[in-house]
């Protein structure tokens, strides 16, 4: 089990200070972010906190998973390592996420043309007058 643990549906006014301080319960706290938009340094809801042990993590998963923080029900769960499904690089602002799998990109194919309006109603005359030939 990883020791960073991804911790979703935070309050928007909590800070990472404030998430050091409520993980502390659970053991040794490592490092503790709250991520925020780079333009408004507004919270987007979730953050990351490493525990000094796997032990220490797991029990963190345990005690806070669900637990009410300002209202809100947080989520607690290992966090795992973000990948870009386009170029498979892995971005430098965000080291991990609690994406379950990786997503393939497909090419899309271009859209074959419909046939005018005018094509349909000859490939229907023809079909006609196959049917006609045949009886």
């Amino acid at each position: 089990m990883n020791k960073k643990l991804y911790v979703g549906n935070l309050p928007y006014t909590v800070t990472s200070d404030d998430l050091r301080k409520f993980f502390a319960d659970a053991g040794t706290v490592i490092d503790a972010v709250v991520i925020a938009f780079k333009d408004t340094g507004r919270s987007k809801g979730f953050g990351f906190v490493e525990m000094e042990t796997e032990d220490m993590a797991k029990m963190a998963i345990e005690k806070f998973n669900g637990a009410d923080m300002s209202g809100r029900k947080v989520i607690v769960s290992e966090a795992r390592a973000q990948e870009n499904p386009v170029s498979g690089a892995t971005p430098a602002a965000s080291p991990v996420s609690a994406v379950a799998e990786p997503v393939e990109v497909k090419e899309e194919s271009p859209k074959a043309e419909k046939p005018a309006k005018a094509t349909k109603k000859v490939a229907k005359e023809e079909i006609k007058e196959e049917v006609k030939a045949e009886e």
